[in-house]
């Protein structure tokens, strides 16, 4: 059962799934510990968000309590978008297995991942969001 009084963590929550899952969870007065790489601006604009610096290609040892232990974790992470290089997102496949696995290892029982780019294969051009 879910309730409003969980603690939900939305890794990559500036992409544009990420923001609009904040704004619908800020609305039902969530928890919410969310992370960005690179777009610190996103801080000021979701003030009520407690905000985590994180590289999934830096490896931690717990990300689970990192995160602050949350209920439910929704995975929007994949870095080095649009720059699509079938090299590239094999790596960021294996970071990304290394963190899911690492969250699942250290005791988190509520995992979503969505928003992945890799079932894309391969392409020539820049992806960009519609």
């Amino acid at each position: 059962m879910i309730t409003n009084r969980m603690k939900v963590a939305i890794i990559g929550a500036t992409s544009s799934i990420g923001q609009e899952l904040l704004i619908n969870l800020l609305k039902r007065k969530f928890n919410i510990v969310a992370t960005y790489n690179k777009n610190y601006k996103i801080v000021e604009i979701f003030p009520k968000v407690e905000w985590k610096k994180l590289d999934i290609k830096i490896n931690k040892k717990n990300y689970f309590k990192f995160l602050g232990s949350p209920d439910i974790i929704v995975n929007l992470a994949w870095p080095d978008i649009p720059y699509y290089k079938l090299k590239n997102h094999f790596k960021t496949f294996y970071y990304q297995k290394r963190l899911n696995y690492n969250l699942i290892k250290n005791d988190l029982k509520n995992l979503i991942i969505l928003g992945k780019f890799y079932e894309y294969g391969k392409k020539k051009s820049k992806i960009t969001e519609i």
